[in-house]
């Protein structure tokens, strides 16, 4: 998986309408081309993977570090390779 990078900002500038940081106004943020995902902690601090994932676009705020995610398969940006196409 990867992201349509062009799509990507094409949504975002669509759907974003104030891009201010609510921590310190800034209007400057950095998207990351990367995909994340929170990982699951169990009631012994162990780290549980395998299953389903949320792939999340980290955005950042250029001032202050503020971060926000946004779900890559929601928006509709993910560019899959043969083997997603495939099953």
């Amino acid at each position: 998986m990867k992201i349509d990078e062009e799509k990507l900002l094409t949504k975002l500038d669509n759907l974003w309408k104030d891009k201010q940081c609510p921590i310190c106004r800034n209007s400057n943020w950095g998207i990351d081309n990367k995909i994340v995902t929170p990982v699951n902690v169990d009631e012994n601090k162990n780290i549980e993977l395998g299953g389903k994932f949320s792939p999340l676009i980290p955005i950042t705020c250029d001032n202050c570090g503020y971060t926000i995610f946004i779900n890559a398969l929601k928006l509709g940006v993910l560019e899959l390779d043969e083997g997603d196409k495939n099953g």
